[in-house]
């Protein structure tokens, strides 16, 4: 075995290469294992929160088109907001501020555009809710005349 300076060269940046490939596994290896302990500890609750953040979206989107009856889904949401908290169901205003890194460099003022928006959310909601409440207790009261006059006989009698 003959050494020259040229095969000695040669190895040696072989096991430079070698080695400073292996420093990057493993970095890579470390950032993504912080990846995957941030992503656990921040993830499932973040993702549940986008979730719902966009059901309610939709709530909003669709309430026409549903004839009001997704104004069940936005209350329940309001509701388990309360129980829950903020990780799980966000806020009112919340769902229509987009959840990106810029946004979070901004900070106060985007949670008070989210407050603003909130406020008119709460406000809507509850002219909403009267109106439903409007609805539901007159559509009772047609149902109880309807079935009082039919039983005490004087709608039958015009036909008779």
């Amino acid at each position: 075995m003959a050494y020259n300076v040229k095969n000695v060269y040669q190895e040696v940046k072989q096991m430079r290469q070698l080695q400073l490939a292996k420093n990057r596994i493993k970095l890579a290896a470390k950032a993504a294992g912080s990846a995957k302990q941030s992503t656990k500890k921040e993830g499932s609750e973040t993702t549940l929160n986008q979730a719902t953040s966009g059901f309610l979206k939709q709530a909003w989107f669709n309430l026409i088109p549903s004839y009001g009856l997704t104004l069940g889904w936005i209350n329940l949401h309001v509701f388990l907001n309360k129980v829950f908290g903020d990780k799980f169901f966000c806020k009112l205003g919340a769902e229509w501020i987009p959840r990106t890194k810029l946004n979070q460099l901004a900070g106060q003022q985007i949670k008070a555009v989210g407050k603003g928006i909130g406020l008119v959310e709460m406000a809507v909601l509850g002219i909403l809710d009267l109106i439903a409440l409007i609805i539901i207790i007159s559509l009772i009261a047609i149902i109880y005349y309807i079935f009082r006059e039919t039983f005490s006989g004087k709608v039958l009698n015009l036909f008779l």
